[in-house]
């Protein structure tokens, strides 16, 4: 097959991932406008702000930052080299080491969250600072949701299907402005929190059912020591890990 025969195929696909994005774009749009028209420069969210800052720097880090640029090609590469019964079995062991490092990440997020507060708005005053950290502490387990998220989006890339990819963004802004507007009787702060958490496990959720329909089941696996794509995951997560922190901590701090 030539490659002008795959042309109709390549553009359809460019097409469902422009959608999904400026869906994406639009809805994290009237997500922000909303937020500000509802709550306005307030300390409260002044407060809020830091918290997600916190959480999202998290996932641009290790979900979609070094786990992506770790995964994807790693298990690409089994997948054709293999077959999709072991990469099916490497994004399953995958999966588990995933799980066990973000309850990790997030323990200690939660632990020290009152230093990374210090770090990020060291202007605070007391009432704000300690709204924050209690904001930051119900936020941080965002990033175990969006990990697994990362894990199925690269399962999906992989096998060709890019439009639920490119619409989970989308999914999670509507989830948190249809939270919003539901609460809105009763709004606090505190439902900002809660509305972030639920768009996260939405973003989620849809990835990794759509994995099912695939035929790529996404359940934690016993991670095997002699699993060389494992490994070399692995080697490559920490120093994408590091060489990212660089760039997204040094902007945040300055």
């Amino acid at each position: 097959m030539s490659r002008n025969d795959n042309l109709p195929g390549m553009v359809r696909h460019a097409m469902r991932m422009m959608v999904g994005t400026l869906a994406s774009r639009v809805l994290g749009l009237v997500r922000e406008m909303l937020t500000a028209a509802l709550f306005g420069a307030t300390r409260q969210l002044d407060a809020f702000y830091v918290a997600y800052t916190l959480a999202n720097l998290s996932r641009q880090l290790l979900a979609e930052g070094a786990l992506s640029a770790s995964f994807v090609p790693v298990f690409s590469r089994t997948l054709e080299s293999k077959g999709k019964d072991s990469a099916e079995n490497l994004a399953k062991q995958a999966l588990s080491v995933l799980m066990l490092g973000g309850a990790f990440v997030v323990t200690v997020g939660i632990i020290f969250a009152p230093v990374l507060v210090g770090i990020m708005a060291p202007g605070f005053a007391a009432e704000e600072r300690a709204l924050a950290i209690s904001l930051t502490r119900i936020m941080f387990p965002f990033l175990l949701f969006v990990s697994v998220g990362a894990l199925a989006m690269g399962v999906l890339n992989s096998t060709g299907s890019f439009f639920v990819p490119a619409v989970a963004p989308a999914v999670s802004n509507l989830a948190y402005i249809l939270f919003i507007v539901a609460t809105m009787k009763d709004l606090t702060i505190w439902n900002l929190s809660a509305a972030v958490l639920i768009g996260g496990a939405c973003h989620m959720i849809l990835q990794w059912y759509w994995c099912g329909r695939m035929g790529l089941v996404l359940t934690p696996s016993m991670p095997k020591r002699k699993n060389e794509e494992l490994k070399s995951m692995m080697y490559l997560f920490f120093p994408y890990a590091a060489g990212l922190s660089l760039n997204q901590v040094n902007p945040v701090i300055s």
